[in-house]
């Protein structure tokens, strides 16, 4: 879950095609696309509103969604010279206690939604979160406990013997 991070993905994948032996496999794992995970989607969303930032272009380098445009991975495992290559969506649903207890997990990670909110004041950045929690609450399970959907690619390929 680190690629998607990267300003040049690209190059990354270049690089491990490189130091790989022959034979050698890489894979990467990252979110798929937007309309797949929509509570990442939903804390983009917010968090850029609340900041007075435009809607942002999930598929921007280095964002959290950056590499789950449909086919755009497997192109660089291909300009990087891998072959064997495969991709695999996993189904990864975020299972929590509730919607608080998913945003406490984002407030402690070094997530691009903690780096947008840190610009405004304390005040307007709790208003962000409760706007967060509040619509993330759809996904509150009627038997009790909080499901976000969530789905990842697994994107394997291998440098070629000879």
């Amino acid at each position: 879950l680190g690629l998607m991070l990267c300003p040049d993905p690209l190059g990354a994948l270049q690089q491990m095609h490189r130091v790989l032996r022959p034979g050698g496999r890489a894979a990467v794992l990252v979110f798929s696309a937007p309309q797949r995970n929509p509570c990442i989607a939903i804390l983009m969303d917010t968090a850029c509103r609340h900041a007075g930032l435009g809607p942002r272009d999930p598929f921007t380098p280095g964002g959290l969604l950056s590499l789950g445009k449909p086919g755009l991975l497997q192109d660089f495992f291909i300009q990087a010279r891998f072959t064997d290559i495969a991709t695999e969506p996993i189904s990864a649903p975020f299972q929590l206690p509730s919607a608080r207890d998913y945003l406490d997990f984002v407030r402690t990670s070094a997530s691009p939604i903690v780096q947008i909110l840190g610009a405004l004041n304390p005040e307007a950045r709790e208003a962000a979160w409760t706007d967060m929690e509040e619509q993330l609450e759809v996904f509150q399970l009627p038997e009790g406990g909080w499901e976000g959907p969530n789905e990842l690619l697994l994107v394997h390929g291998m440098r070629p013997v000879g």
